[in-house]
């Protein structure tokens, strides 16, 4: 739904900034949990393959340039946008007499808590700051992931968390009425995360003995010893 779209009530100056300090904080939390998926269950001694690191290598070099062009089109203007707002509100109430500027910032509990985004700006960043979130996700993940034994049902377990935080996250964007149907598919859907993060984890079996294709697919493979070269007996000269 583009802004052009909304029937709606737009979102106050204020509103839009809870919201988006709100996306904010939930994507840090998701950024997080990503971090530390990617480095879980890591056994000292055990690699990535040096074909595949560079293979990851590329693709958040790709990741890492999509996502500086996200971030352009809202992240600067929203901090320009925040810095002057911020300052000049907080100008307002300390000349303004006691009490006569707050009533502005009060949330109000009849229909809408927050309204929906108006202008274009509002709407890129709304939607944009989960986008970068996902985007740097990705990246984070490939900067720390590390081999787990794990087998093929368990990292299916690992995307599924995935979708399932992605899908809690952008459910942030649908907050207005703060009810059990905006607030619920949040619920369920951060449930169904948790639920994955504890049935991928690695068995404590196979992090102390992992298993022989683990070994051979992420074990450091040292390079057969060089023989040493026999030292021929020395010829002792000729009899004159």
């Amino acid at each position: 739904m583009s802004p052009a779209d909304i029937t709606q009530p737009a979102l106050t100056q204020w509103q839009f900034y809870a919201h988006a300090i709100t996306l904010f904080v939930a994507s840090a939390a998701y950024l997080y949990v990503i971090w530390h998926q990617g480095m879980r269950d890591h056994i000292d001694g055990y690699n990535l393959k040096k074909s595949t690191e560079q293979q990851l290598t590329k693709i958040g070099m790709v990741i890492l340039g999509v996502l500086a062009i996200v971030t352009f089109f809202f992240l600067p203007e929203f901090y320009h946008a925040f810095v002057d707002d911020a300052s000049q509100a907080a100008a307002e109430i300390v000349v303004a007499p006691a009490g006569s500027k707050l009533e502005q910032f009060e949330l109000s509990h009849e229909g809408p808590v927050w309204g929906w985004p108006a202008t274009q700006f509002e709407y890129v960043t709304i939607y944009g700051i989960p986008v970068s979130a996902v985007l740097m996700g990705a990246l984070i993940y490939i900067m720390a992931l590390m081999p787990s034994p794990v087998g093929a049902a368990k990292k299916v377990l690992k995307v599924l968390m995935h979708v399932a935080m992605v899908v809690a996250l952008f459910g942030f964007t649908r907050l207005h009425y703060f009810n059990a149907g905006e607030i619920l598919p949040i619920v369920i859907a951060a449930a169904i995360a948790a639920a994955c993060w504890t049935l991928s984890a690695a068995a404590k079996t196979d992090l102390e003995n992992p298993p022989m294709w683990f070994k051979r697919r992420c074990g450091k493979v040292s390079p057969p010893p060089v023989p040493r070269k026999k030292t021929s007996a020395p010829v002792p000269p000729p009899l004159s």
